[in-house]
């Protein structure tokens, strides 16, 4: 036998008789086939076809049981495929007679875009009835040579595409109404913060830098600091039922500037201070080739040390204020499961952090970053930028620097001031 298929006068002859195997099948090994099927949510794809595929892997598995039936064994509960043979074997034979591998393939995805594991279940439980059938009924089925019928798969691959190509529009659409509203919604929510530190509506308009998309608004505040700010928003989908889309505020990136130079970068980074306390503070940043950043070692030995350094970590307002700031915020994608968002800036072997001050020529940058943000957290990080400024300008260093970016997401209110000055 080389190639096999169910012809039109076959089909005809076993539908009546298929609802009646299923049902026997179900009772000898104690499952629930068609309840399977329904609860997968199969046949608003396949619609007609459904039967078909049914069919045509129950087929499968009568062909195999008849060429090989010394493989097949009846068990009390059911059917099993002598060692060491699995189902795949019962696959693989099919392909090497002409069978259609690719439009399996096909249907194999779509069943797990449906059901991650019971699509698969549910075309291999008509294969295991079919082992079943076959072995039992020997009689019952007749084979005739033939050549698969071309274009079913493809029909499915076609519905398929197209099925997935109306969900992605959807998604699309789905995900873009829900930007608007929470660039709306952080819109309202930021020009609340700020109605005590500008007395200007601020505009937050979108803004996608590389991958990344977020909202951006400048002002200036009452006592006349430039400040600029980045708000990244993120998406995602509830796990369980219904898969709810998610879109929320992750990164809030604000930044400044003084028209002054200092000697060299700054990190703040979380450090034990004393007895059960720990604090941010200003650390140099510098790396040298070949030396292993460790924030321990530079606090101890004030490694880069300066009077600015000094000064900064003096100021118990900057550094209560600074030490406030969330590194950390969480969405709920279940009742039991997190997705978990941190900014690392308490170990001391790495360059994370929530501040960083850059020299550039004769400028100098000042960043802040959070993970989430309301009301108090945002004044806390303007009034940092306000007293490290207001530092900076006291210190009255003249020498043009440029310093070492620890992060790369200072460069975003660099590149938003940098922009600015060109309009």
């Amino acid at each position: 036998m080389e190639k096999v298929e169910f012809r039109p006068e076959d089909l005809k002859e076993f539908l009546s008789e298929f609802p009646q195997i299923v049902k026997e099948y179900d009772t000898v090994t104690h499952t629930s086939t068609e309840t399977l099927v329904t609860d997968l949510g199969i046949g608003e794809i396949f619609k007609e076809n459904a039967i078909k595929i049914k069919l045509l892997y129950f087929f499968r598995g009568v062909v195999f049981a008849r060429v090989y039936p010394e493989e097949v064994v009846i068990k009390e509960d059911g059917v099993k495929l002598a060692e060491p043979l699995t189902v795949t074997d019962v696959f693989d034979y099919w392909f090497s007679h002409g069978g259609d591998k690719q439009g399996h393939e096909t249907l194999l995805k779509t069943l797990s875009a449906i059901s991650p594991t019971g699509g698969v279940d549910w075309i291999r439980r008509y294969v295991w009835m079919g082992l079943w059938y076959g072995k039992k009924y020997p009689e019952k089925l007749r084979l005739k040579e033939a050549v698969e019928q071309k274009g079913f798969f493809g029909k499915i691959k076609e519905k398929y595409e197209a099925h997935q190509e109306a969900v992605e529009q959807k998604r699309e659409e789905e995900l873009e109404k829900e930007l608007k509203k929470e660039i709306e919604r952080l819109n309202t929510a930021m020009n609340k913060s700020l109605k005590d530190i500008t007395s200007a509506p601020v505009e937050y308009k979108p803004l996608t830098i590389g991958t990344t998309f977020g909202v951006t608004g400048g002002f200036t505040t009452n006592d006349n600091v430039p400040i600029v700010s980045y708000i990244t928003i993120e998406s995602c989908r509830t796990e369980g039922i219904g898969r709810k889309l998610l879109v929320y505020p992750i990164n809030f990136i604000f930044g400044s500037f003084a028209d002054r130079p200092i000697p060299l970068s700054l990190i703040t980074k979380i450090i034990s201070t004393g007895f059960m306390r720990s604090e941010r503070v200003f650390i140099p940043f510098q790396m040298q080739p070949n030396l292993q950043f460790d924030v321990k070692t530079i606090w101890k030995n004030k490694m880069n040390w300066n009077p600015l350094v000094e000064t900064m970590n003096e100021d118990k307002q900057l550094i209560s204020a600074l030490s406030s700031l969330p590194n950390e915020t969480a969405v709920q994608l279940s009742s039991k499961r997190w997705l978990t968002y941190k900014i690392e800036d308490k170990n001391e072997r790495n360059v994370e952090c929530v501040c960083q001050i850059v020299p550039y020529e004769n400028l100098t940058f000042i960043g802040i970053r959070v993970l989430g943000a309301n009301d108090k957290v945002i004044k806390n990080v303007i009034n940092a930028l306000r007293m490290i400024r207001g530092h900076i300008l006291s210190y009255g260093h003249g020498t043009p620097v440029t310093g070492q970016l620890a992060q790369d997401w200072i460069k975003i209110p660099i590149a938003l001031f940098q922009s600015a000055a060109k309009t």
